[in-house]
């Protein structure tokens, strides 16, 4: 899986405005991305190596590729996150303009979280729609999630334990369907295939112990 930094900072973008649930090494990367993506749009400067090499954090490192699953690692001033990421291997229906989408499950033991789920829609949602995420042994069938808090183009788990239950959902099942509207009601469906995810999630985990 061809994991870019541009998909990265697109996948983080919304965790400045997620409240509570959002982690603070995982604020720690989005900064980091923030300010790598604004440096490649102003003019060149040189700091001091010195005083550039105290500043900057590490960028995401790979801990491993599982088919269409990735692990990775973060960590900013001894503040360290781990996280598992998934790309759509099919997609029914189009978004004009749509970014990017992924699944994420995330571990920051520094700030306390444990497999937390979100999925980048890569578009705004329409008010009022949940987005649907079916996971099963055959695509679209199976057990169904109903997420109801967004962000930035975002949809997250309503809990800890729906995050746990989604999470184990993922690591038993073949296929993981997201179902979601976009605010102009253009209707979407992403299939992710799960293989490759139990690694991909033992390697993030192991990462962050």
């Amino acid at each position: 899986m061809r994991a870019t930094r541009h998909l990265v900072f697109l996948v983080l973008a919304s965790l400045l405005v997620a409240g509570a649930r959002a982690p603070t090494a995982a604020k720690a990367l989005l900064e980091y991305l923030a300010s790598a993506e604004a440096q490649n749009t102003a003019a060149p400067q040189d700091p001091p190596a010195s005083t550039a090499a105290a500043a900057a954090p590490s960028v995401p490192m790979s801990v491993g590729s599982f088919k269409s699953w990735a692990a990775y690692t973060f960590e900013d001033k001894g503040r360290l996150m781990c996280y598992t990421q998934g790309e759509p291997q099919g997609t029914i229906g189009k978004v004009e303009s749509r970014g990017s989408a992924a699944v994420m499950v995330i571990q920051a033991p520094d700030a306390a979280a444990k497999d937390q789920v979100s999925i980048v829609l890569g578009f705004l949602p329409q008010d009022g729609k949940n987005v649907i995420v079916t996971i099963g042994a055959k695509a679209g069938k199976g057990k169904k999630f109903t997420l109801k808090k967004f962000a930035v183009g975002r949809a997250w788990a309503e809990s800890s334990g729906q995050d746990k239950q989604i999470v184990a959902a993922m690591k038993r099942y073949n296929y993981l369907v997201v179902d979601a509207t976009s605010k102009k009601g253009e209707k979407v469906r992403d299939t992710y295939y799960l293989s490759g995810f139990g690694k991909a999630y033992d390697a993030a985990v192991k990462a962050c112990k």
